[in-house]
């Protein structure tokens, strides 16, 4: 069994959270994690623009419920007040919307991935497409890709999939588990509210029953 081969989609309980509609609480809808597929339909429900990833469209969801403006793919406000110029970064650091390519990022990276450490084109692309992923996420990316270049392969860097981070963490501390196991824990993370989530941050804890 690998993880990749899982579709966390067919086992979704809906009726254990919320109904989506266009007078949910803000506060309630950012408590709670919605697959892509979800929030693609209520977008179009809200006659709001679905481009890009599944944070993407969450953001814009959550600011049209608190504020009745709606967002083109391109006009999206950054809800982060975090400042990549100056902020304390560690691997547990979200990658807001806020997020910009700064020396004290490249800082980060190269304390992590050696002093020669610079920007790429395929590392930029991947934070750019995964904002609600943490900097321990980036930089298992681009160790990834590493290898596979080492290998004399050119990879590409998959979208961060918040299901196979969890089956992939939650098999290393319970390698004897099935898929209906990983999928059983994974329906009670993901059914529990996390206030001010805003639908990221639902990941695997070591403390977590198997």
């Amino acid at each position: 069994m690998t993880a990749s081969n899982a579709s966390p989609a067919i086992f979704m309980s809906p009726q254990m959270r919320p109904e989506l509609h266009a007078g949910i609480d803000p506060e309630l809808f950012d408590a709670h994690y919605w697959y892509r597929q979800e929030l693609m339909h209520f977008g179009r429900k809200l006659d709001l623009s679905t481009a890009g990833g599944q944070f993407q469209i969450h953001d814009r969801i959550s600011h049209f419920l608190r504020t009745g403006e709606r967002l083109g793919p391109d006009s999206h406000k950054p809800s982060s007040q975090l400042d990549w110029r100056t902020a304390d970064l560690d691997v547990h650091t979200v990658i807001s919307d806020s997020y910009r390519n700064t020396q004290n990022v490249r800082s980060f990276f190269a304390a992590h991935l050696g002093p020669d450490f610079s920007f790429t084109i395929c590392l930029m692309t991947w934070i750019k497409e995964n904002h609600g992923a943490s900097l321990a996420d980036a930089l298992q990316a681009e160790t990834t890709r590493r290898a596979q270049l080492a290998q004399g392969n050119t990879p590409e860097l998959a979208p961060h999939n918040p299901y196979d981070s969890f089956a992939r963490d939650y098999l290393a501390h319970h390698p004897e588990s099935e898929q209906d196991d990983i999928m059983a824990a994974w329906q009670v993370l993901i059914q529990t509210p996390r206030p001010g989530c805003r639908g990221r941050g639902f990941i695997f804890d070591p403390q977590d029953r198997p």
